[in-house]
């Protein structure tokens, strides 16, 4: 199964409640060998927008959203249309049968509003 989980931060570059829920999830549904794949906000500067990585320690594949907006825990930010072209780009390529959605602080609360996941 191809399942993509939305999570406002992910392991190495922030490790709280949500994203170790999500980093023990996204092994164990690795180890039963469904192709994963995390969406997130990254923290760091990224030069072209968006950095795929491959966790080879976790066995899952990740993007990193970066835009210009200040790094803050804020739920003042509604639409960030960055992170909803990158969603709707990574469900266009990676094609999930599942999209688990966590967290979207930092990220953009229309999300999901974006994309329609039946035509995939």
């Amino acid at each position: 199964m191809r399942i993509l989980h939305v999570v406002h931060h992910f392991p190495p570059e922030s490790i709280a409640g949500c994203e170790r829920y999500v980093l023990e999830l996204v092994q164990a549904q690795a180890t039963a060998g469904h192709h994963v794949h995390v969406l997130t906000r990254s923290i760091m500067s990224i030069d072209d927008g968006v950095r795929d990585d491959w966790d080879a320690r976790n066995r899952v594949s990740v993007s990193r959203v970066w835009d210009e907006r200040p790094y803050m825990d804020d739920w003042y930010q509604f639409h960030v249309e960055a992170a909803e072209n990158d969603f709707a780009t990574l469900v266009r390529e990676f094609k999930p049968e599942v999209v688990h959605l966590h967290h979207w602080l930092s990220l953009s609360l229309t999300l999901l509003g974006r994309v329609d996941l039946s035509t995939r």
